[in-house]
């Protein structure tokens, strides 16, 4: 094979597999059965609840002591 024909040649695999690529930053999208996706949306819903519950607790007593610290510090500057 002449040096042209493997050059076309390299660049036609080139091409295909660029053409399997996904776009930069993102996943291929793959087909999920129903039982998938009911199970990402089982775990999806449990840490929804998990992280509100986190939200909500009330801030320890040595933060909030260390935040007043800071802005007393601030203050005097």
């Amino acid at each position: 094979m002449s040096e042209p024909d493997k050059t076309d040649q390299r660049d036609k695999v080139d091409n295909k597999l660029m053409e399997n690529q996904p776009e930069a930053g993102r996943s291929p999208r793959r087909r999920t059965s129903p039982a998938n996706r009911e199970a990402h949306a089982q775990i999806g819903r449990q840490l929804k609840s998990i992280y509100d519950d986190v939200l909500n607790q009330p801030i320890p007593d040595r933060f909030l002591d260390l935040l007043q610290k800071l802005e007393d510090d601030k203050r005097d500057k």
